[in-house]
């Protein structure tokens, strides 16, 4: 109980620590070794799941504009988080991943925003079919290497989320620190909590 405690005022803190950075950011941002502090410091990979989970479920409504009548992304999300919860095989996610993955391929070339929208789904289930503690060191390059499969999942979504994903010379610096702030208090509640996660209505 004791070390939940002083587990719970080490995320308070680094939470608070992000806040500071991302607003004093001129772009915004939340650099990865905070991110990785957090995720480290929570140490519970059914919580760091349902964080990306939430990192994609913010950005789906980007893939769902431009393609109305697909149900496969939000499914593959919504197996994740049935993956974490140990209600489906590794496998059949990882699968259904792969396979997902090379249809939002097809329409990079269409809308490179919703394509990479349907990917961060894709990432999120990646990241649940790992181990939590490489989910945490694997990932090492930031906006230093143009590379979206060196990106985490948290900051593939923000460069959805503020048009980055194009041309990273042309980030909305406001939509990244609006991203980032959510990222800290939202998202970061929400993965700790019991609550529901926040699926589109059907």
């Amino acid at each position: 109980m004791e070390q939940r405690i002083t587990s719970l005022e080490t995320i308070t803190s680094l939470i608070s620590k992000g806040l500071d950075e991302v607003n004093h950011s001129n772009k915004g941002h939340l650099s990865l070794p905070t991110r990785r502090a957090i995720l480290q410091a929570i140490n519970e990979p059914l919580v760091i799941g349902r964080v990306s989970i939430l990192c994609a479920l913010k950005v789906y409504p980007i893939w769902n504009d431009f393609f109305r009548n697909d149900t496969e992304i939000i499914g593959l999300i919504e197996k994740t988080e049935k993956y974490l919860l140990g209600q489906t095989s590794k496998k059949d996610l990882l699968n259904d991943a792969d396979h997902l993955d090379m249809f939002a391929d097809d329409y990079i070339e269409d809308d490179m925003t919703a394509s990479f929208a349907a990917k961060v789904a894709v990432h999120a289930a990646y990241d649940a079919g790992s181990d939590a503690n490489s989910i945490i060191s694997d990932y090492d390059s930031d906006e230093e290497v143009e590379d979206p499969y060196e990106w985490d999942t948290a900051f593939l979504a923000s460069l959805v989320y503020n048009g980055g994903i194009v041309d990273l010379d042309f980030i909305n610096d406001e939509r990244n620190k609006e991203f980032w702030s959510w990222y800290l208090t939202d998202c970061i509640k929400t993965a700790c909590s019991d609550d529901r996660l926040p699926y589109p209505a059907s």
